[in-house]
């Protein structure tokens, strides 16, 4: 379980874990189980299909997610053959069209709910399904369809119930002008349950229910038909609270509320999340608390094709292995294209081949072939940059370090460290985005990463940078001890930012 898994793989390990604790067993489920057992299957189907928006998740976001998955699964069985069915069902809108019940709720009846918003069929002409009459094609057929959906819920059972929640947060809600002219009842007959009749109630969900009934089930209907789908102020029938407040009044005494003000504790000897911790930090308090505490991660936006990180960590990798055959400056120049072509090409190759492995499902074959020529002409462009830099040699690559940053003992590692032609060694960060020495400076650096690597990295430090690698944006950008120790990295002095936080190198550093 430590390691990192697809969903995929997940999936099939959980249920061999289970299999081996002996779940479901060798006896016969009845029919509720069983279906509820198919159902799980598909669950952890679900999971599996996570693949294309999450590759790899540990034990812990993998169990997350499928424990959300099965909280937002909509689950019940359907009746068995012998007839055992629930005496309550759950129901869609059209699973409940042409039914009867003994009794009927309908809930979350509010006015921005309630009719449905037109649904055309995306795969036809608009024009052609207004002309043909399609249900749902225009708003007013969509208007009418739901109609005639309330009226049959209206005569769908003897004792039937319209309810919405009164407010969301702090918005109040209104209820769906199709129920406005449902007759409320007056409060003496809340408590009148002998009466099977129509009822409009005033509020649903968190908020609490009010239930009421006209006198005469067969008056209220023919007045329901007559009036449902008009227009009429929708703020007549939401005045009477009484029902609600006595709901919340009888369950004063079975609630009791705690506070709970203390976090989940911080593991100050390894943090997890690397230089993150500290970028959050700065960037917002609240969010480091609630992604380094409360463990609280946002979904990725899928994207079509490859997203940041995955390009991101196919530059890295193309570079560590050229770099991995070059070595050196005086390699570079010692190359012949046709070499250094070969050296790019397969440096190129085995990136994407190290991505595919990750995630199979994200490079067909041509779409891999694309992306290897685009890493072919950023890596030509880059050591172009490269072979006018002094002599130099690159001693690490893809390092990983230990960082202590105050109480905070953080892992980290270091895209590439070169050592210079005076001895000193300069820092180097890879970057296709957008980035800049000035997130590194001030009381809350917005881009830690470097200056922590800096402050760790102790004497013989040359120079920090960023190497920016953009198609006509190639060039690095950072700070250095010296003018000649790096094309585009500006000594303190020279930097506007810098020089407000430091007078030279070394206090820079320090």
């Amino acid at each position: 379980l430590a390691a990192s898994r697809s969903p995929q793989e997940w999936a099939r390990r959980y249920s061999e874990l289970l299999a081996a604790a002996g779940f479901p067993g060798e006896r016969v489920t009845d029919s509720a189980e069983y279906q509820t057992l198919a159902k799980w299957q598909e669950t952890l189907g679900e999971l599996a299909r996570l693949e294309r928006v999450a590759p790899r998740l540990t034990h812990a976001q993998a169990l997350a997610r499928l424990r959300q998955l099965a909280a937002d699964t909509l689950f019940q069985p359907r009746a068995s053959a012998e007839g055992l069915s629930a005496p309550i069902q759950v129901l869609g809108i059209l699973e409940s069209m042409g039914l009867t019940f003994d009794h009927l709720w309908v809930s979350g009846l509010t006015e921005d709910a309630w009719p449905l918003a037109a649904r055309p069929d995306p795969f036809l002409p608009l024009a052609l399904q207004k002309k043909a009459g399609i249900p749902q094609s225009t708003a007013d057929s969509a208007l009418a369809l739901d109609a005639r959906i309330t009226a049959e819920w209206q005569a769908a059972a003897g004792e039937v119930v319209f309810s919405h929640a009164v407010a969301e947060g702090d918005r109040e809600l209104l209820p769906s002008p199709l129920i406005a002219r449902v007759p409320a009842p007056a409060t003496s007959t809340l408590n009148a349950t002998s009466t099977a009749t129509d009822v409009y109630s005033r509020g649903d969900d968190a908020t609490g229910v009010s239930t009421g009934e006209v006198n005469a089930a067969a008056d209220a209907r023919a007045n329901f038909r007559a009036n449902v789908g008009t227009n009429a102020d929708a703020n007549a029938s939401t005045k009477d609270d009484t029902w609600r407040q006595r709901i919340f009044a009888a369950g004063r005494g079975a609630l009791e509320g705690f506070d709970d003000e203390a976090a989940p504790p911080y593991a100050l000897a390894e943090a997890a999340g690397g230089t993150a911790v500290l970028a959050n930090q700065a960037a917002c308090p609240f969010r480091a608390f609630a992604r380094h505490r409360l463990a609280a991660e946002p979904l990725d936006a899928p994207v079509a094709g490859l997203d940041a990180a995955a390009r991101g960590q196919l530059l890295h990798a193309l570079f560590a292995r050229i770099w991995d055959e070059l070595g050196s400056k005086a390699a570079l120049e010692a190359a012949t294209p046709e070499r250094l072509a070969a050296i790019i090409d397969a440096a190129a190759q085995a990136a994407l081949a190290r991505l595919r492995a990750a995630r199979p499902d994200l490079l067909g074959e041509r779409f891999a072939a694309i992306e290897r020529e685009r890493l072919a002409t950023l890596a030509h462009e880059w050591l172009a940059v490269e072979r006018r830099r002094p002599d130099f040699s690159v001693i690490a690559r893809e390092d990983r370090r230990t960082l202590q940053a105050g109480g905070l003992r953080l892992t980290g590692r270091i895209d590439r460290m070169d050592r210079l032609a005076d001895g000193s060694h300069a820092l180097i960060d890879y970057k296709s985005g957008r980035a800049s020495p000035a997130g590194w400076l001030g009381e809350r650096p917005g881009d830690p990463q470097l200056p922590l690597y800096a402050v760790n990295a102790g004497a013989g430090l040359g120079a920090v940078a960023f190497a920016r690698i953009r198609r006509g944006d190639m060039r690095f950008d950072g700070l250095a001890r010296t003018e000649d120790a790096l094309p585009g990295a500006a000594t303190v002095g020279a930097h506007r930012t810098a020089r407000q936080f430091a007078a030279d190198w070394q206090a820079l550093i320090a």
